[in-house]
């Protein structure tokens, strides 16, 4: 005999609510291809990585509601 499946809900479900994800690209960053690249080069290219992204969360900073003075800040 079978019985019945009550199913009862305490709110809690088993996947998390959804939430809206912001997504921004910035522009590509052409590197050349270089076998055995310096020091200097792996550090200009960081360097000029890092301008990128400061540059992305200038620009979008306010799509995620950050203040107008807040920074970005790599360690």
């Amino acid at each position: 005999m079978l019985s019945p499946l009550v199913l009862l809900s305490s709110g809690i479900s088993e996947t998390p609510e959804s939430k809206p994800v912001t997504s921004v690209l910035g522009a590509a960053i052409r590197v050349n291809r270089v076998e055995n690249p310096t020091d200097l080069e792996v550090d200009l290219l960081h360097e000029k990585y890092c301008n990128a992204l400061v540059d992305l969360f200038e620009k979008n900073k306010a799509l995620y509601n950050f203040p107008d003075d807040q920074d970005i800040n790599f360690y």
